[in-house]
């Protein structure tokens, strides 16, 4: 029921979210470059963030670590989870900002380009361990396989590379599109060092 519950509210944001910018926006050259850079940012944060639950938090002090770290040694199992267990796994820091800055969006206190940034935004951070999910899949469908060939979602041959010990590579899991160059500017040993500065050492 927990899971069903924060599925309702995903797809009721999803459903805000659409309306509000259908109709508030026009069709103008902004919005290509609106979604590009909302994409960008939802798989860098992903970079980031992988790193962060990978690395410099424990296991016992948080399940979302625990869910990635476990991943690693057995990572077919999030392909067993239903898709509404593994969207509540992240829901709960997402979906009250999320519905935050749709009420904001609503209410008209965000521009209509920063309302649809937003909106991909959100739908990339929050739908990127579905997209992880599908990495994973021994047979994915044919529309999966295309978006996966388009890189509009993580490939399963690009996140493989995540999987290899030491797991050191290739943390995004939304596109994948900044896994080559954060991979070769070390962003990962960037993380490292402004988490250990914030109190938070590498532990694994």
């Amino acid at each position: 029921m927990h899971a069903r519950y924060f599925f309702a509210l995903w797809l009721f944001a999803c459903l805000l979210w659409l309306a509000l910018w259908l109709a508030a926006l026009p069709w103008p050259t902004l919005w290509p470059l609106a979604i590009l850079a909302a994409w960008l940012t939802a798989d860098a944060g992903s970079y980031a963030f992988h790193v962060f639950l990978d690395h410099h938090l424990r296991a016992e002090e948080s399940s979302m670590a625990k869910g990635f770290q476990d991943h690693h040694h057995d990572p077919l199992d999030i392909t067993r989870e239903p898709i509404p267990e593994v969207l509540s796994s992240v829901a709960p820091l997402v979906l009250p900002i999320w519905l935050l800055l749709a009420s904001a969006a609503a209410a008209g206190w965000l521009g209509p380009w920063l309302a649809l940034y937003v909106c991909v935004l959100g739908i990339g951070v929050g739908f990127g361990q579905i997209f992880h999910r599908w990495s994973h899949l021994q047979e994915p469908s044919r529309l999966i396989r295309a978006l996966q060939r388009a890189r509009l979602i993580v490939a399963q041959a690009d996140h493989d590379e995540h999987h290899r010990p030491p797991h050191g590579t290739r943390y995004a899991i939304v596109s994948g599109w900044v896994n080559p160059l954060f991979d070769a500017w070390g962003v990962d040993r960037l993380i490292d060092r402004l988490a250990t500065r914030a109190g938070f050492p590498r532990v694994a």
